[in-house]
């Protein structure tokens, strides 16, 4: 057996109620069931943090609100269920990856919809967020981040540089 701090954390599972309490700073391996989700908020995945989005989730975005991943961000839908990302109304921020801790996250079978990109990533451990004054990466922003992108759609983004992705 394995010495205790060797052994790997369960994945905790985030209820509709835990929702902006868990995800406001993930620092741990947390778990979004599949379901329909408004968010009002930027779902903050720290470095040592592991966001997993099930296969057939939404996820509805306020204006203001987003997703910023120092860590892993894992959104693996499938061709039947795919994990959709979009504006509760006309538009939301967009999916950030920031910084090489970022560079294991995987989207794959997503699709994210109406993103209207981002001014600034802060600063945050060992990543230093530019300040990009205009706004990037309408759908996805991917700043020192190697992360892998697979069968997914970007429509209907818009910012000033790099309308549906900023790589």
């Amino acid at each position: 057996e394995l010495p205790a701090q060797l052994h790997t954390a369960s994945p905790h599972h985030i209820t509709p109620k835990t929702l902006e309490q868990e995800l406001k700073s993930v620092r741990s391996h947390v778990v979004l069931p599949k379901g329909k989700y408004v968010v009002n908020f930027d779902i903050i995945v720290d470095e040592t943090g592991v966001l997993e989005i099930e296969a057939g989730t939404e996820l509805y975005f306020s204006e203001e609100a987003g997703i910023v991943s120092y860590g892993t961000l894992k959104a693996v839908g499938t061709e039947q269920e795919h994990i959709l990302f979009t504006a509760l109304i006309d538009s939301w921020r967009n999916i950030a990856l920031g910084g090489r801790l970022s560079s294991d996250s995987v989207l794959e079978h997503c699709v994210i919809r109406h993103g209207g990109g981002r001014r600034k990533i802060e600063q945050k451990g060992h990543f230093n967020g530019p300040s990009l004054g205009d706004s990037y990466g309408g759908g996805l922003l991917m700043v020192c981040s190697d992360a892998a992108i697979r069968n997914c759609v970007v429509e209907s983004c818009k910012a000033e540089y790099g309308g549906g992705l900023y790589l």
